[in-house]
């Protein structure tokens, strides 16, 4: 803790927490930060997913209402963060959004990882409109909470992310 005087002799106090270089001090784990804010949040059971030449594959799908298509002119961004300060998730390849290139309801993402156990955190911002001439358009986003493990002798081959859109 870091005091100050200030001009008229008040005493301020500051507390240092914050991140450098990946590592945090003044907590015990980096807390995230609201990515898409007013987002459904999902909180999924642990998940298994198979380590294939050093990355998982994540398959997010948005499953469009009836009448209803992805916005072609602004496709899905997405965003994935740890929930945890250390993990089997690249921390280098997460945080940053990401643009999805084709603009589709369903895509695929890889990153790098190990074997073992991690907790993270995957939001997708997308924009939808009717079908038609004159439809509507609307924007949205979900947010998925993983407890995850990575391992070479699991299963499942991606992590599957699904979502109903609202009409």
């Amino acid at each position: 803790m870091q005091q100050y005087t200030g001009q008229f002799g008040l005493v301020i106090a500051l507390t240092m927490i914050g991140v450098w270089n990946g590592v945090s001090w003044g907590a015990s784990a980096p807390k995230p930060l609201p990515l898409f804010p007013g987002a459904e949040e999902i909180e999924m059971k642990p998940q298994e997913v198979r380590l294939v030449d050093g990355k998982v594959k994540l398959k997010v799908q948005l499953n469009m209402p009836k009448g209803w298509k992805i916005n072609e002119a602004m496709g899905p961004e997405y965003q994935i963060t740890a929930l945890t300060e250390g993990g089997v998730i690249g921390r280098k390849e997460i945080g940053e959004r990401v643009k999805v290139e084709k603009k589709e309801s369903t895509f695929a993402v890889e990153l790098p990882a190990t074997s073992g156990e991690d907790f993270v955190q995957i939001a997708v911002n997308y924009y939808y409109c009717q079908k038609g001439e004159n439809g509507i358009c609307k924007a949205s986003s979900v947010v998925w909470k993983v407890p995850l493990t990575v391992g070479a002798d699991v299963e499942a081959k991606e992590l599957k992310l699904a979502y109903d859109a609202k009409p």
